[in-house]
């Protein structure tokens, strides 16, 4: 029972009054236990926790808040939590649980009576936790029974559910569970249709059967499968007919779209083909003419410089010729007056020779 004692520390004493929704706490940083911390609590209809992760014992610590609907332990750490037996038992109002995936239950050594009597919760939050968590007691041996998600023990299922022996309760639909074929002559739930009378199995409907009914069914390996009606074989036919219309117009349609795109493909391809050899003509005659143009400039070159050769030489012999010619005049007119000067010098030669004579003669004489 909430109240002052050496466990725990409020900020504001409890006041609660009809549709109260809040209550301030201060709890120590220590683990504690929170057995039956708000137990009995009638009028409270909603509790929110902030960060709280100081319990390792949680039971009953809600029960019979009877006026409960809205319960938020998003941030409620149970991972340390050994008992929660009891722990929401008697919340009767209670229709919404918000938890998170910290809320572990894997410590808890006892979570016998967890939801007695919380038959409004959700069935998200039901099948969160499974069948057994609702019941309030073992049933005893004249109602053996337990109705899942409930806290009802009842003396047989019904014709509303069907049994799952094997843990002794009643469940709205075999599929759910792990023995997820029904036998509906007994109202049971199995695993393997073969290991009982009803060995035959109809797959669709999850059902086990004695026989199969030979109108609806043809036997398979212990299997009813199911005959199409001969309308729906017709229709069946019919389409397989359209459909195969279709698929020849598909056909068609597809080996026309090949053909056009192939023809396609070889116009593009002789485009392209004629194009190169044009482009491939073009280069070889822009070749020739540039191999033309060059050849003719190079004969140029050549005959210009043969040219320049030719007059190179024909001014070198001209200056050749000149200079024989000029050398030989030189010469002519040095010999000429090599010529002048020896007949001058002869006469001269003479003349002394002469006056010698007369000399000589007018001395004797």
């Amino acid at each position: 029972m909430l109240q002052n004692d050496k466990k725990i520390d409020f900020t504001n004493n409890i006041k609660v009054g009809k549709g109260m929704t809040i209550i301030k706490l201060l709890f120590p940083n220590n683990k504690i236990s929170c057995e039956g911390l708000f137990k009995n609590i009638t009028e409270i209809k909603k509790i929110v926790f902030v960060n709280f992760n100081i319990c390792n014992n949680a039971k009953e610590m809600f029960s019979n808040c009877s006026s409960l609907e809205k319960l938020n332990l998003k941030s409620f750490d149970t991972s340390e939590i050994t008992d929660m037996n009891g722990m929401f038992s008697g919340c009767s109002n209670l229709k919404t649980l918000d938890i998170s995936s910290s809320f572990d239950i894997s410590k808890s050594e006892n979570v016998k009576s967890m939801f007695c009597n919380c038959d409004q919760l959700n069935d998200v939050v039901k099948k969160s936790f499974g069948r057994t968590f609702f019941k309030c007691d073992d049933c005893d041996a004249s109602k053996p029974f337990l109705i899942e998600y409930t806290s009802k023990c009842v003396e047989n299922c019904g014709d509303s559910y069907y049994l799952l022996e094997e843990e002794n309760i009643c469940v709205s639909n075999c599929t759910e569970t792990d023995y997820n074929y029904a036998i509906e002559e007994e109202k049971k739930c199995v695993k393997d249709c073969s290991e009982t009378d009803y060995k035959y199995t109809i797959e669709e409907e999850k059902k086990c059967v004695k026989d199969c009914d030979e109108t609806k069914y043809i036997k398979q390996d212990n299997k009813c499968i199911k005959k199409e009606p001969e309308e729906s074989k017709d229709k069946s036919k019919e389409e397989e007919k359209d459909n195969s219309k279709e698929e020849s117009k598909d056909k068609s349609k597809e080996e026309s779209k090949d053909k056009s795109n192939d023809n396609e493909k070889e116009e593009s391809k002789d485009k392209s083909n004629d194009n190169e050899k044009e482009e491939s003509k073009d280069k070889s005659n822009d070749n020739e003419k540039e191999e033309s143009k060059d050849k003719s400039n190079n004969n140029e070159k050549e005959e210009s410089k043969d040219k320049s050769n030719n007059n190179e030489k024909e001014e070198s012999k001209d200056k050749s010729n000149n200079n024989e010619k000029e050398e030989s005049k030189d010469k002519s007119n040095n010999n000429e007056k090599e010529s002048s000067i020896n007949d001058d010098s002869s006469d001269n030669a003479t003349f002394i020779k002469f006056n010698l004579l007369l000399i000589f003669i007018y001395l004797f004489i």
